[in-house]
């Protein structure tokens, strides 16, 4: 970490010259640079990143094929701490729809079979969250589903993705016309209508929202189910006491389990948890201040850390297991 900072700090006095490798004097001109920028060590950041933050924060730089392109050195910060802040979430976006959606499962029960919950909790709550009609579920579902299952050519992943920033560019311009109460709205009223953020911007984060909780988010509802059910002990205490054990079963849950594995190519050097393969969501870690990783660690942590666990506890909070009656 020492060794980060000084690096850090010298990337904060170093000037910046672009230089043209035309001139035989090297004279400094205003020329595009191309990106990726040349870094001077492996592990130090291109050192114009320093000086474009303080007099450029959103630069014009070419791509491998000269293709003209933005990059924002600053203003992404500013991005990052609207969805990373530790604030409490208002629950009552996330509350309607887990209640809705419960009810469904708990008025149709199993008559015609066993419920899937997949297909008809865990899939469709993030859509449901951010405001999007049941009966466009579907449709997003399948141009998300193209853009990530990894079987797509890259012209159909690419269509599937320019699907859903229309759909959800229209989404943001209804709500900024008509009101209701949801997420995207939420986002419109409190960010895009005070100038805090353009509507370009709200889509981007809805876009975040949408595909990076949904298979992520969906897989850890059913994780967690099927955890509960086989530490069937804690599953009792959490229904019997939900605001005292709810926040510690989310982060055990976590810890527990991985919905990208191989999304942090990371190894564990020492146990930091002891008995780390047993299910205990009343755990504290052995070093003090110690995390799971679940989340990433400082600056690459997870930005939708905090509504993906605000979601987790919404639905485990016994709304899900008291409400349908599982595990009984």
């Amino acid at each position: 970490m020492a060794a980060s900072r000084t690096i850090s700090s010298l990337n904060r006095r170093l000037p910046v010259l672009l230089l043209s490798k035309r001139s035989s004097t090297m004279a400094a001109v205003d020329i595009i640079p191309h990106f990726p920028l040349k870094r001077p060590a492996g592990i130090e950041p291109p050192r114009e990143f320093a000086s474009l933050r303080l007099t450029d924060p959103v630069a014009k730089v070419k791509l491998f094929d000269d293709t003209p392109a933005w990059l924002a050195t600053k203003h992404h910060d500013n991005l990052c701490s609207l969805l990373s802040t530790s604030r409490p979430y208002n629950r009552a976006y996330i509350q309607k729809p887990v209640d809705d959606l419960s009810d469904k499962m708990k008025a149709k029960g199993c008559a015609d079979g066993p419920i899937d919950l997949i297909e008809q909790f865990a899939l469709p709550i993030i859509y449901t969250i951010l405001g999007v009609p049941f009966e466009d579920l579907e449709f997003l579902a399948k141009q998300n589903s193209i853009r990530t299952n990894g079987s797509s050519t890259a012209r159909e992943a690419s269509s599937a993705n320019e699907e859903l920033l229309r759909y959800l560019t229209n989404l943001v311009e209804a709500r900024s016309k008509e009101p209701k109460d949801d997420l995207v709205n939420k986002l419109v009223t409190e960010q895009v209508k005070p100038g805090k953020l353009d509507k370009a911007d709200a889509v981007q984060i809805a876009f975040l929202l949408l595909v990076a909780g949904n298979a992520t988010m969906m897989n850890m509802i059913a994780l967690g189910v099927v955890t509960l059910f086989q530490y069937t002990t804690q599953l009792a205490e959490l229904k019997v006491n939900p605001d005292a054990t709810v926040s510690g079963f989310v982060n055990e849950l976590c810890r527990y389990h991985t919905t990208s594995a191989m999304a942090m190519r990371r190894v564990a050097k020492e146990d930091v948890f002891p008995n780390a393969d047993e299910f205990y969501m009343h755990r504290k870690s052995s070093v003090e201040g110690e995390e799971p990783l679940g989340f990433g660690h400082e600056e690459h942590r997870c930005i939708a850390e905090h509504p993906a666990k605000a979601e987790l506890r919404t639905i485990c909070s016994a709304t899900l297991f008291n409400k349908c009656l599982l595990g009984v």
